[in-house]
C-alpha cells in the first residue's frame, strides 16, 4: 500500500505478511520504489532529491508489532538534459507567436553524417522574457531509426594475371551489403586509379547482408605493354556510413607484348623456339604452353607462329 504527498514531497508506504505466510528469517530486500520520468527538464537543468529512508517514520516490525533493527540507507537520484551540442541539433527556426495562437514547423534532417541507430526527436522552445511556466517549453515524442548504409569491396580477382596486349581478360569483383537495407551499387574498375584510367563500370543490386559477384571484361587493346597494373575496384552508393572499405586492389595484371612468349620484353628467335617445342599441342597435353598460345584460341599451331613473326625484332625496351 503507498499514499503520496506531492506538495510535502512525501511517500508513504507499508507492506506486511498477510495471513497464513511463511516467516521470512534472514536479510533481503522488503520491497523497492521506482520512479518514472515522465518527461525531460529543460536543457542545461538538474533535478536532485535526497530520497530520506533513514528516519524515524521509517521502520520495520515484527508479528508482535514490535520493531525490527535494521540498516536504513538514504537514497538519491537526479535528472537533467544534456546540453544541445553542434552534433545533435537538427536545427532551428525563429517565429512569432500571438497570444493563443499555434503553429506547425517542419524541419528537414541531414542525417548523411549522422550514424545509423535509434534517435529520440526532442523539440525545445527557448524561454522567453517574463515566462512564468518554463517545464513544458521541452517536448519529446517518437524514435526515428536511422537505417545503415555500407557496401564493402571484399575481393579483386583476375582470372590470369598476364595478357597479352590487344587480348582480353576477365576479372572478377566481389562486394558484400554490410547495411539494412537494399543497395543499388555502381562497382568502378581501374587499372590505374591515380591516373583515373579505367576498364569500366557495372551496376548491380544488392540485398542487405548479400554478396554478389560482378565480372568486368578488360580490352587491352592499346594499354601500353611491359608493364604490371593494380587492378582497383571501388564500390559507390549515395549514402555510405562506411567509406573506409568500399575500394580494394589486386597484385595485378601484367600487359605483355604480343609474342613476348617468355616475357623478357623482346619477341625474338626465343619465342619462335619456345613456340616450336609446344607446336601443335592444346589445352590439356602435356606439351601445352599457354603462353605460346599467342592468339589465345586454345590451340599452338601455324597462327601462332605468324604473329610471332609479324612482332619478330620488337623490344620494349
Amino acid at each position: 500500500m503507498t499514499a503520496e504527498n506531492f506538495r510535502t514531497g512525501n511517500i508513504m508506504l507499508f507492506a506486511g505478511l498477510i495471513g497464513n505466510q511463511p516467516l521470512f528469517i534472514g536479510n533481503g530486500r522488503l520491497c523497492i520504489v521506482e520512479f518514472e520520468i515522465v518527461n525531460l527538464p529543460l536543457v542545461s537543468i538538474k533535478y536532485s532529491c535526497l530520497l530520506g529512508i533513514n528516519n524515524g517514520d521509517a521502520f520495520l516490525l515484527d508479528t508482535d508489532v514490535n520493531e525490527i533493527p535494521a540498516v536504513k540507507e538514504d537514497g538519491y537520484y537526479e535528472v537533467s538534459s544534456e546540453s544541445h551540442s553542434k552534433g545533435f541539433v537538427i536545427g532551428s527556426v525563429a517565429v512569432s507567436l500571438g497570444p493563443g495562437e499555434t503553429m506547425n514547423l517542419i524541419t528537414p534532417w541531414d542525417t548523411r553524417d549522422v550514424s545509423p541507430g535509434d534517435y529520440r526527436i526532442s523539440a525545445y522552445a527557448s524561454v522567453v522574457p517574463g515566462e512564468a511556466h518554463v517545464e513544458d517549453n521541452m517536448f519529446s515524442d517518437g524514435v526515428v531509426s536511422l537505417l545503415a548504409h555500407d557496401v564493402v569491396v571484399v575481393d579483386v580477382t583476375p582470372y590470369t594475371h598476364w595478357v597479352y596486349q590487344g587480348l582480353s581478360v576477365n576479372i572478377s569483383v566481389e562486394v558484400e551489403n554490410k547495411g539494412s537495407v537494399t543497395e543499388n551499387v555502381t562497382v568502378t574498375l581501374y587499372y590505374n586509379i591515380t591516373a583515373h584510367q579505367t576498364i569500366g563500370l557495372l551496376d548491380t543490386s544488392v540485398l542487405p547482408g548479400e554478396n554478389q559477384a560482378v565480372t568486368f571484361t578488360w580490352n587491352t587493346k592499346g594499354v601500353p605493354y611491359c608493364h604490371n597494373y593494380t587492378i582497383t575496384a571501388v564500390a559507390s552508393i549515395p549514402v555510405d556510413s562506411n567509406l573506409s572499405d568500399n575500394t580494394l586492389s589486386d597484385g595485378g595484371i601484367k600487359v605483355r607484348l604480343l609474342g613476348d612468349v617468355n616475357s623478357d620484353g623482346n619477341v625474338d628467335g626465343k619465342e619462335i623456339a619456345l613456340a616450336a617445342l609446344c607446336f601443335g599441342s592444346a589445352l590439356g597435353y602435356s606439351r601445352w604452353n599457354p603462353d605460346a598460345d599467342v592468339n589465345a584460341d586454345g590451340e599452338i599451331d601455324g597462327k601462332d607462329i605468324v604473329k610471332i613473326a609479324i612482332d619478330f625484332g620488337l623490344c620494349a625496351f
